[in-house]
């Protein structure tokens, strides 16, 4: 049995009191998102005060309405109940009906005497059953639609996390490497290329061509003895 037809039953168990009055013995069968008027009227004289009731023992006020002032609506019925109808017979329209607008609803008077006022239950009062399980009212997302929420916006959340990690690292290694570079350059002697000084080229070519042969060593030396002699 579903959870609507559980509290259809517990709801026609302690509403047997209201309907067994004759006026009062209307049972109202409506489908989600439509409407359903409930018309409050009372002969008795001297009434002050209307209040259609939802509930028993526990109630919520849908709508009052007294001789001296206009209707006030409830506040979870703000944006769906219309009064009409002057006091103290008025209709009340309540649209936009949703699984949880399923219940009793009275309409209450007071009505004064000797001693102040006292409650009377005039016709009207009905038992409004609204079918389907899976109807919500409007502002309300469904239990499956709200757990996705969560869900989307941790994934959004860690791809913004890595891309902003991806980035820092970036420019950590950019601005290391700078510095780096720079000093390699700066250590450099004049005139040099990268790599190795130009004194380190020279030793590198007298190493490949090897020492000069003996004779050539004396001519060197003739001839450095012969320009002092001349000198």
């Amino acid at each position: 049995m579903s959870a609507a037809w559980m509290r259809l039953a517990a709801v026609l168990c302690l509403s047997g009191p209201v309907l067994a009055d004759p006026e009062s013995e209307d049972v109202l069968w409506r489908a989600c998102g439509e409407s359903v008027t409930i018309q409050c009227r009372s002969s008795e004289p001297q009434l002050k005060h209307l209040d259609l009731r939802k509930g028993l023992n526990k109630y919520v006020s849908v709508l009052q309405q007294s001789a001296a002032s206009d209707h006030r609506i409830g506040g979870e019925f703000t944006e769906r109940v219309q009064g009409n109808g002057a006091f103290p017979n008025v209709d009340v329209l309540i649209k936009n009906l949703t699984s949880g607008d399923t219940g009793v609803y009275r309409c209450m008077y007071r009505q004064a005497n000797q001693t102040g006022t006292e409650a009377k239950q005039g016709s009207g009062s009905v038992l409004v059953v609204v079918r389907g399980d899976r109807c919500r009212p409007a502002c309300c997302p469904a239990p499956e639609e709200q757990s996705l929420v969560p869900v989307w916006v941790m994934v959004g959340a860690a791809a913004l996390l890595t891309v902003v990690m991806c980035l820092l690292m970036w420019l950590i290694k950019t601005k290391t490497a700078a510095p780096a570079e720079a000093t390699t350059y700066a250590t450099m002697k004049p005139g040099s290329e990268p790599g190795g000084s130009g004194a380190d080229v020279y030793e590198e070519m007298r190493g490949a061509l090897g020492p000069p042969p003996a004779g050539a060593m004396g001519l060197q030396g003739a001839g450095e003895g012969d320009a002092g002699l001349s000198a």
